[in-house]
Parts: structure tokens; C-alpha cells; sequence
């Protein structure tokens, strides 16, 4: 479908600007994608400090993403990480609100760690459904990206994997938390990456 509205628009400006003698041809046009993973993370903790780790395949998510818009998998020519964001899902603390900073750290086959996300004095209950951009942190993101890379280059491999690990490393919590008056929430973390491929229409042949 989306190649045939492509065509019949195409056709349409071809025959307003040349005419009935209009000529399509087969181009190979560059298309962006901007596909987003999410991950949560539950959270009960009775002290400041905590370490929160979520491992996932994240080719898996990438596959779900071109699925989902009908993109076959050798048309990928790149896939870049843009941004992320955080909001917070459930919040079971009742009696005041809560300040936390830390980092979202990310981890690829059990390599070097490195901070993918840094979060300052958020608010739990500003952060409460209301999505928040990420600080990204280039070390991280570096890590995503050059995963991203080898994923593309071996797209080939139906079954090649992006083995990941993010973890919440916290470090601050105001006020702070104790066994009487626990933190208990979920927050959500989401990425979004651009993924770019070439798909074949029919477009006027005055066109470059």
C-alpha cells in the first residue's frame, strides 16, 4: 500500500509538471525510521543507594520495529540512537514525594560499563506519566551505536544478538529512604533510534 501511494502521488506531480508524455522510473530513495524501545524498571529500596540491573536482546527489538512497519531486514543501511527519556509508571509512595539522581549505565557482552543516561534531583512525582528527555552521556551512547553498527553488518545473520544490559546505579535520594519509609516505584526508560533504508519507487524521470 505504501508503495502504491508513493507511485500514484509520483505519477500525479509527474503529468502537473511534464504532462501526459510524463516517463517513471525505478529510483532508490533514503528513507529515516524513528522506531523506540522501553524497558522498566521496578524499584523498592530502603536505603539511597542501589544498583538495578535489566539485560534484554536488543536486536529482538530492532526485528520488532521493522516488522512492524514492513521494512525488510537488508534494506537497513544505518541506525543511530537520537534520544531517550524516562517517566515514572507506578508510584506507591503515599505520604510526600521523593528527589533521586543517579545514572543508567550500559553494559554489551559483558564489556566495559559505561553511563548511557544521567538523571539530577528528578521528582518522582513530576516524573509521575509525564515523560522527561535524557541527559545521554557520549560514552554510552558510543557503546549503543557501535553495537547498532554490527548489528547492520551482520544483518545477513537472522539470529545475531545485541546483548545488552542497562542498570539504575542511584546514588542520591531526598529524603532518605528507611525499612519504615521505603521507596517503592517503576519507571519506564525509552530509547529512540533513527534506523535509515532504501526502498525502490517509481518516481518522474526529470527528477535527480
Amino acid at each position: 500500500m505504501k508503495t502504491l501511494m508513493c507511485t500514484v502521488l509520483a505519477l500525479l506531480l509527474c503529468v502537473l509538471a511534464v504532462g501526459p508524455g510524463c516517463v517513471l522510473e525505478d529510483k532508490v530513495v533514503e528513507i529515516v525510521l524513528k522506531g523506540q524501545t522501553c524497558v522498566e524498571f521496578p524499584e523498592y529500596h530502603e536505603s539511597a543507594e542501589w544498583n538495578t540491573p535489566l539485560s534484554l536482546d536488543y536486536a529482538d527489538s530492532i526485528r520488532k520495529i521493522l516488522r512492524d512497519n514492513d521494512i525488510d531486514m537488508d534494506k537497513i543501511t544505518d541506525a543511530t540512537l537520537v534520544s531517550a527519556s524516562y517517566w515514572v509508571t507506578v508510584n506507591d509512595n503515599d505520604t510526600h514525594d521523593w528527589s533521586i539522581s543517579g545514572y543508567i549505565t550500559l553494559q554489551r557482552d559483558g564489556g566495559d560499563v559505561r553511563r548511557i543516561v544521567r538523571y539530577t534531583d528528578q521528582s518522582l512525582d513530576a516524573a509521575y506519566l509525564t515523560p522527561t528527555d535524557a541527559e545521554l552521556d557520549a560514552a554510552g551512547v558510543a557503546i549503543f551505536n557501535g553495537a547498532l553498527d554490527d548489528f547492520i553488518a551482520n544483518k545477513d545473520n537472522p539470529s545475531y544478538p545485541i546483548a545488552l544490559t542497562f542498570t539504575t546505579e542511584n546514588d542520591a535520594v531526598t529524603p532518605g529512604p528507611t525499612p519504615s519509609d521505603p521507596l517503592n516505584f517503576t519507571w519506564k526508560a525509552c530509547l529512540t533510534i533513527h534506523v535509515v533504508y532504501g526502498d525502490t519507487f517509481e518516481l518522474p524521470d526529470p527528477l535527480p
